[in-house]
């Protein structure tokens, strides 16, 4: 179906034709939205905050009537050139013009609360990030669906949205498709999810000075192959709001000159292990950065006696080890925090997208404090540690593998390596499969959004996913390849699927 005055679903979503007042998709006439204010709020902020479609969100069509599954590619037969159906890159000023990428789809046949019968949604495959600020289109043949009338009529040089599908058109004639095998398809250009994230942390690196940690520290224990101790240190809060930012609050603002709003500069413990009865080297001791996992907080690298504690690996290999609290954990957190529900809060559209960019900032200080200079702490009996500036690496496990990877792109010059253990890309999945610490986050929200659970590509899910996406980690994975130079690190990444 292609109706554009119609409803919702009666087009192709999303579309350039259907773009909201920022320039992003036009949610305000979601299905039942009226019903359920979350949702009105996260098409207000999308309208307010968007400027393009999600470069991984589903791309919807609605049919008059079932369809032959079977006449449908899987992702690999998505790619092949005479595939039914396919995204590709249709703009003239990408360097990426006419690439394709692999999809994956799900088909609904029924009607439920938020979507009408007959609904395909495709998706790029997990990893296929669409590139930023960049037309695209996605093409059904007529060798899975009867053709459209009005679409092929736009092909004639004498049609008033000719001009508008004219790269396509350029695009499927490279790609060797005829415009008459089309039957439908949607134009739709991306936007840049971490844009606001990248403008902070060079505003952190640019305009903040090196903090001076020269401290007393306190002694935390002695363990096998470490000793550990604690010290405290100020960190920006760019979160505006009272924590825990449960029903509002939590977003980022600016002031009336632009620059970015710090909310507070908030004192917060680190720990800080260091080699036991080994020389300090004599720069200073190696850093490796370490971020912990969701319920952790400072001392989560560093307590206990076991081989598997962060910190005692880190020594066995000379390294010292430093670490906060991420945000609304350990020291950080308040009396009415849920740390679980509170972090991956999205019944709070502002604090839902900015709470773990809230983590990856403070990433980006701690590499932009610890390179600035060399960093000289004291130890109880009055010795003095002496930090390494050139010699950082970083550690992120869990949610600290999420904030980490968000923050790498902006500190890859700091830090001469990361470990990213158990980071999740697509944080639209942790609505579905997150439970922790006894709380079932899929069931809370699919309670307030009214539906079942179970499937994947839910029409419910491009709010969602627009909500979580300056977090998502597929795109900062992208920034990563894009902005590394020659001679790059190794990297070895270990999946469910494939390693790579």
């Amino acid at each position: 179906m292609n109706d554009l005055a119609g409803a919702f679903f009666d087009a192709p979503w999303p579309s350039d034709l259907r773009r909201g007042a920022s320039g992003g998709p036009d949610l305000l006439s979601f299905p039942n939205a009226d019903a359920l204010p979350l949702l009105g709020d996260y098409a207000a902020l999308a309208e307010e905050v968007l400027s393009g479609a999600s470069p991984v969100a589903p791309i919807y069509f609605r049919f008059d009537g079932p369809v032959d599954l079977e006449l449908l590619p899987d992702p690999a037969g998505s790619l092949a050139a005479d595939a039914t159906l396919f995204l590709i890159n249709c703009d003239p000023d990408s360097p990426g013009w006419g690439e394709r990428l692999p999809v994956t789809w799900d088909f609904q046949a029924e009607e439920t609360h938020f979507q009408p019968q007959n609904l395909l949604a495709v998706s790029p495959v997990p990893g296929a990030v669409l590139r930023p600020n960049t037309r695209y289109a996605v093409v059904i043949t007529t060798a899975a669906a009867a053709t459209d009338p009005d679409l092929q009529e736009v092909w004639t040089v004498d049609h008033p949205e000719h001009e508008y599908w004219r790269d396509l058109r350029l695009a499927l004639f490279e790609a060797g498709v005829p415009v008459e095998d089309v039957a439908i398809a949607t134009r739709f250009t991306t936007g840049e999810p971490t844009e606001e994230l990248s403008s902070l942390a060079w505003d952190v690196r640019a305009r903040l000075g090196v903090q001076d940690l020269n401290q007393t520290l306190t002694k935390a224990g002695a363990y096998f192959g470490y000793e550990a101790y604690e010290g405290l240190i100020w960190v920006p809060v760019w979160q505006q709001g009272e924590r825990p930012y449960a029903s509002e609050g939590g977003g980022f603002a600016r002031e009336e000159d632009g620059e970015w709003a710090i909310a507070a500069w908030e004192r917060v413990h680190f720990s800080l292990t260091i080699p036991r009865n080994k020389p300090m080297p004599e720069s200073g001791w190696p850093v490796v950065i370490y971020a912990h996992g969701t319920g952790g907080d400072w001392r989560s690298c560093c307590v206990g006696n076991t081989g598997w504690v962060e910190a005692e690996v880190a020594a066995g290999a000379d390294l010292a080890m430093l670490s906060i609290s991420q945000p609304l954990h350990g020291d950080r957190a308040t009396s009415s925090t849920n740390v679980e529900l509170h972090t991956f809060n999205y019944f709070n559209p502002e604090a839902g997208r900015s709470n773990l960019r809230q983590g990856a900032l403070d990433l980006v200080y701690l590499a932009h404090v610890l390179a600035g200079q060399p960093q000289v702490l004291t130890t109880p009996e009055g010795d003095e540690l002496l930090l390494d500036p050139e010699r950082l690496t970083f550690f992120g496990h869990s949610q600290g593998g999420i904030t980490g990877a968000m923050a790498l792109p902006y500190i890859g010059d700091l830090i001469r390596g990361a470990v990213l253990s158990g980071a999740g890309g697509g944080l639209s999945l942790t609505l579905v499969y997150r439970q922790q610490g006894g709380l079932d986050i899929a069931a809370l929200v699919t309670g307030a959004l009214q539906f079942d659970s179970g499937r994947g590509a839910r029409p419910a899910s491009p709010r969602r996913r627009r909500g979580a996406e300056p977090h998502r980690r597929h795109r900062p994975a992208e920034l990563q390849r894009l902005v590394a130079e020659p001679p790059q690190p190794h990297r070895h990444a270990a999946g469910a699927g494939a390693d790579d």
